[in-house]
């Protein structure tokens, strides 16, 4: 008897911490229970029964329901464990997940890219590989080992400025930060290290939100002082694989950075090549 009472506490437990879920995700996307109903062919009394935990949902409801709420895979675990159903989306370590042929395309965006900088960074923005211009840039002010470099905290704690245009970027980091650990509320890592840099560097609050009444440029432009003072001028755009269906890879992300003159092309050919 206690083992059927324990069990029947467990699902009560399980539905209502789905329909939680369920209710700030439908609420997030500024959805009502109809619109979510229309949109994923679902009926909306049967999702106001999956969010009061009137009933449970199967693991294809909670597919159709992450794929219409476009749920990030991350969180889309979390609401399967929450149901108590088994996750179809593996959750395994970056080497792990660059292996085969997703081992070669990040391989080869980082190799085409030479001499230009190039990164792969998990979701942390620790730093998992790193093209040889990408290794020689971070290793002006990170000498040694590069992989597992928090380049966020480098950015913030380096004794020596890193970057010349330190406060626009830092100050659009941080912001990318803040967006990305609010549309992942369930990651205490990441919400950790934004508290963390917020705290530590006692940031002004006018840096957590965006200034209106700024023209904002299209793209927000890095310089980066090499040791000897030379400026490198970039702009930088991010890769991600398409579809991904596995945690660790949807969260990878490989930044490319762009000389922004002819100025910043030589300076990359004579100081981050082979042969520098």
């Amino acid at each position: 008897m206690k083992v059927v009472t324990f069990t029947s506490q467990n699902q009560s437990n399980s539905r209502h911490l789905f329909a939680a879920l369920l209710k700030h995700w439908r609420s997030r996307q500024g959805l009502s229970q109809l619109d979510l109903s229309l949109a994923s062919g679902v009926s909306s009394k049967h999702i106001s029964f999956l969010e009061t935990g009137r009933t449970g949902p199967s693991k294809e409801m909670v597919a159709i329901l992450c794929e219409t709420l476009d749920i990030p895979l991350r969180s889309r675990v979390e609401l399967y464990r929450a149901a108590n159903l088994e996750s179809p989306y593996p959750q395994t370590t970056i080497a792990a997940a660059l292996d085969g042929p997703v081992r070669s395309a990040v391989e080869a965006i980082l190799q085409h890219h030479e001499p230009y900088p190039s990164l792969v960074m998990n979701r942390l923005y620790e730093l998992e590989k790193a093209n040889l211009a990408g290794t020689k840039l971070i290793q002006q002010r990170q000498p040694g080992a590069v992989e597992g470099t928090n380049l966020i905290e480098l950015l913030f704690t380096s004794d020596e400025p890193i970057v010349e245009n330190w406060e626009q970027v830092a100050k659009s980091l941080i912001q990318r930060l803040r967006r990305e650990s609010l549309q992942s509320p369930s990651d205490t890592e990441l919400s950790n290290l934004v508290d963390r840099i917020i705290t530590q560097h006692d940031l002004d609050e006018s840096w957590l939100t965006t200034d209106f009444d700024v023209v904002s440029s299209p793209v927000v432009p890095i310089t980066f002082l090499l040791t000897n003072g030379v400026p490198l001028r970039f702009i930088s755009m991010v890769t991600v694989f398409d579809a991904p269906q596995n945690v660790a890879l949807d969260e990878l992300r490989i930044e490319s950075f762009y000389p922004l003159d002819s100025e910043t092309e030589e300076a990359c050919e004579q100081y981050l090549t082979v042969s520098s």
